[in-house]
Formats: C-alpha cells, structure tokens, sequence
C-alpha cells in the first residue's frame, strides 16, 4: 500500500518541510525528484509488511540523499509524533 496525498502533506506540514534525518529545506513539489534542489519522498517508519500503517505517524519525510541510507528506516532514529525543527537547524549547524 502506499499513502495517500493527505497523509503525505499532512505528514509534511507536520515537520514543516524539513527532513526528519539531516533537517535539509525540501521543497513540496519536488516529491520524488533525485535531481535538483529539496528533493524528497515519504517513507514508512514501520513497513506495511511488518504490520506498519499507512497514516502520518507511520510516515517520514526525508530528502533523497537520508533516504538511500540503509539506517534511515529505523523507528528509534526518527519519529513523527514530537518533531522538533530547532534541533533540525542545530543539528545542521554542526554539519
């Protein structure tokens, strides 16, 4: 299965544009665009097949490069349920 629109802008909105992993601006409409500046995609923290559902808390944004990273699927990495976008941009800072 996979989300509908509503979830993924929900989803989106929620972390108000940023990716969950490195905190990078991602830009709405490049959803799925690898090439060019704030591409992103949603992924399921929980896979359909582990049981995982296709709804907000289930869904991470993330930008291209966090999600070709192997590690960036684990729950405990990230969750949608209290996103803080400070420590995104402090975190970034750091980089």
């Amino acid at each position: 299965m996979t989300f509908t629109e509503d979830v993924v802008r929900n989803a989106f909105e929620k972390v108000n544009g940023y990716c969950q992993i490195c905190g990078k601006k991602l830009i709405y409409a490049n959803r799925g665009n690898a090439v060019g500046r704030g591409g992103w995609d949603a992924k399921h923290i929980k896979p359909v097949s582990d049981g995982g559902k296709d709804e907000v808390r289930n869904c991470m944004i993330l930008c291209m490069d966090c999600l070709e990273k192997p590690e960036s699927s684990t729950p405990e990495k990230t969750s949608t349920e209290n996103v803080d976008i400070l420590s995104f941009r402090e975190r970034r800072k750091l980089l």
